[in-house]
């Protein structure tokens, strides 16, 4: 019916020599879902195909991710297929306005996605793609896109960019000083 229910496994490689102390918000979402009655948790239960997550695994993995600062999901419109979307919790539409620990935690994300794709799919690699300032639609906030990438899939032929100059001697000048 679901597959072994086990919180000392994980699907992606970390580092899990240490202990979460025991007042951490990992445990408290822990305890949390454990209270709630199992009949809540396994009342709309499928019998068909590949053995299914536990729904307090799922629930508590969800849960904890809303609490961080980002989080990843599937696109509305996804260019192929597995492109993922990263999503600051910050309401922000730029790079430039987050802080540099939610733009590492961000970036430790994009790294541990892109590792789990690369790892476990027959793809050549990703595309990282982000939108900032005033390119981002109304009602949106910062966000990348991981797109995976296969032999001729022609991801850069459908791109058609109207041109437009730029000083390159001023944009190299303004470089030099970071």
């Amino acid at each position: 019916m679901y597959q072994e229910y086990n919180t000392m496994e994980t699907a992606l490689t970390l580092q899990l020599d240490f202990t979460i102390p025991e007042d951490h918000e990992a445990r408290l979402i822990s305890r949390f879902v454990d209270s709630i009655p199992a009949e809540f948790l396994l009342e709309e239960t499928s019998h068909t195909g590949r053995p299914a997550f536990h729904p307090a695994m799922l629930l508590k993995m969800c849960l904890f991710a809303y609490s961080r600062s980002t989080f990843s999901g599937r696109t509305i419109d996804p260019i192929q297929l597995g492109h993922l979307l990263i999503i600051s919790k910050s309401h922000t539409n730029s790079i430039i306005d987050l802080t540099s620990e939610r733009l590492l935690e961000l970036i430790m994300l994009e790294k541990k996605i892109v590792e789990v794709l690369e790892n476990n799919f027959n793809i050549l690699g990703v595309s990282i793609i982000q939108n900032n300032g005033k390119v981002m639609d109304d009602g949106t906030h910062f966000h990348v896109h991981i797109v995976p990438r296969y032999t001729e899939d022609k991801f850069w032929d459908n791109q058609t960019v109207a041109r437009r100059n730029i000083d390159l001697n001023h944009l190299k000048e303004v470089l030099s000083y970071i």
